[in-house]
């Protein structure tokens, strides 16, 4: 064999055994990585919110969606249940509901009604940030942006979303919250969308954690009886009272 040929076939072996690296590499989970507990797949160590090149399964997918609807509603971090200082003993009651949810120690959602400012949306961002604190999926959605996101899907046969897979990705989580329930454009498309929304979570059994500043009368008036039965079968109606807290905190 010439010196060219043992050349040549000294670095077809390199290359072999650089290939061979590398699927070692791409099967097993380097230092870094650790196991998702839900799916078994590798996952990065440290999950950076916004990073679009960060490997991660949907389970993952989802905590980051998580973790982003609730920066931007709260993006100080300011809603926390420890940050609820002087409540109301209405916003007390409905605190102690939500974290016996957390802690596994109930099931049944929770249905808040009460005028702007009185702390329905601390509530609801304070539940989400615990379940994911605890390790727990819980999606954090507005119900009009909802909708409009299902039906922006509408005529777009190579669409990367559905109604269905939009439906699907809510009921991934341990717990779902639903902001603003009653801001809806009203249509009969929304009204068929909101019934197969509370059809599914209904039949999955997940707890509901959602929000109105509808007052009730107006709101039993607003969706039919097929609605409302599903979601008095889901969760506790709570009025939560109180002083307008963003008025208090406004500086004239």
């Amino acid at each position: 064999m010439t010196e060219e040929e043992l050349d040549e076939l000294a670095a077809e072996l390199a290359r072999r055994a650089s290939r061979a690296q590398k699927s070692r590499n791409d099967s097993t989970p380097d230092a870094r990585e650790t196991i998702c507990g839900r799916c078994g797949r590798p996952q990065p160590r440290t999950l950076v919110i916004g990073n679009p090149y960060q490997k991660m399964c949907e389970c993952h997918q989802d905590v980051a969606r998580a973790w982003r609807a609730i920066e931007r509603v709260d993006p100080a971090g300011e809603m926390t249940f420890a940050s609820l200082r002087d409540p109301d003993p209405t916003v007390k009651n409905a605190a102690a509901k939500l974290q016996a949810i957390v802690s596994g120690q109930r099931s049944r959602g929770v249905l808040m009604f009460g005028l702007p400012g009185r702390g329905k949306t601390h509530l609801s961002i304070a539940f989400a940030r615990s379940m994911l604190e605890a390790g727990k999926l819980c999606g954090v959605y507005n119900l009009a942006g909802l909708i409009s996101r299902i039906q922006s899907t509408y005529g777009y046969e190579d669409a990367e979303e559905s109604k269905a897979s939009i439906l699907d990705e809510v009921l991934r989580h341990d717990a779902i919250v639903l902001d603003d329930i009653g801001k809806e454009h009203r249509s009969q498309d929304t009204e068929t969308i909101v019934y197969q929304l509370v059809d599914a979570l209904y039949n999955a059994r997940k707890p509901l954690i959602a929000s109105s500043n509808l007052p009730g009368k107006e709101f039993a008036e607003r969706y039919d009886a097929a609605v409302l039965s599903r979601l008095k079968g889901m969760c506790e109606r709570l009025v939560i009272r109180g002083e307008d807290r963003r008025e208090a905190a406004w500086e004239w």
